[in-house]
């Protein structure tokens, strides 16, 4: 039997890996969410095992630039790349703390992939399933002021 995954344990996830890893809270966003920005970025993460799927994080990498130096405030400016290489991380722990909360045996995660976000792509980006994996939600934050987008799809597991 395949383990179920919902876009409220990943949500559940990712809070709990942002304060942890940055000390950032999330809350929730008051009316329509604002775009991502012209700076954001999109990374996917795939995983399989007992389930199949990918988790996606949207950004701006002015949120990504907050996380670097809350996690190493010698660092100092973080660039654009960094910026992203950051929220790749969260993306990291967040899907590897979701996919030990729910159990179900051993999964397998692939490399956090980051792409531009493009202006007319707002939060697209959340919710196109990648080949035939089907989108089962995402949900727009607020993390210490910056829109952040977390979408979830998955797959029938063989």
């Amino acid at each position: 039997m395949a383990t179920r995954i919902t876009l409220d344990d990943a949500l559940a996830a990712l809070a709990v890996s942002l304060e942890a890893m940055a000390f950032v809270s999330l809350a929730p966003v008051d009316g329509d969410p604002p775009p991502p920005g012209d700076d954001a970025v999109a990374v996917r993460l795939a995983f399989d095992g007992p389930a199949r799927g990918e988790l996606v994080i949207v950004a701006p990498r002015a949120f990504g630039r907050l996380l670097a130096g809350n996690v190493d405030a010698a660092a100092g400016g973080a660039t654009d790349a960094q910026a992203a290489d950051a929220i790749g991380e969260v993306a990291n722990v967040v899907c590897g703390r979701l996919l030990r909360d729910v159990g179900g045996g051993k999964f397998r995660m692939g490399l956090p992939r980051a792409a531009p976000v493009l202006a007319d792509d707002g939060w697209g980006p959340l919710t196109a399933g990648s080949g035939d994996l089907t989108s089962v939600g995402s949900t727009i934050v607020d993390a210490e002021g910056y829109p952040v987008g977390l979408g979830l799809a998955v797959g029938v597991q063989a």
